[in-house]
């Protein structure tokens, strides 16, 4: 035996004026939108005593090598290239 059950608001319902649309999915997703800025701010270098300052450059990436075999080698072995 197979019950249906309804949907607590009707479809096209609304409350107080507003439509069931607009509290459900547009309000979380401006909420979210918003508070992105505020999560940015927050990843600014700070020091030991909180004061602002110049974040440390992230350190380059070695270079690695692989010979003709696909296999990794240390750069300088006879056949290996960097990738």
């Amino acid at each position: 035996m197979w019950v249906r059950f309804r949907s607590v608001w009707p479809a096209g319902a609304s409350v107080g004026g507003v439509a069931l649309t607009v509290i459900v999915v547009v309000l979380p997703a401006l909420t979210t939108v918003l508070a992105a800025p505020v999560t940015a701010a927050g990843t600014r270098c700070r020091d030991a005593h909180g004061k602002f300052i110049k974040c440390p450059t992230t350190p380059k990436k070695t270079v690695r090598c692989k010979t003709a075999n696909g296999k990794f080698a240390k750069c300088g072995t006879p056949g290996a290239k960097p990738i």
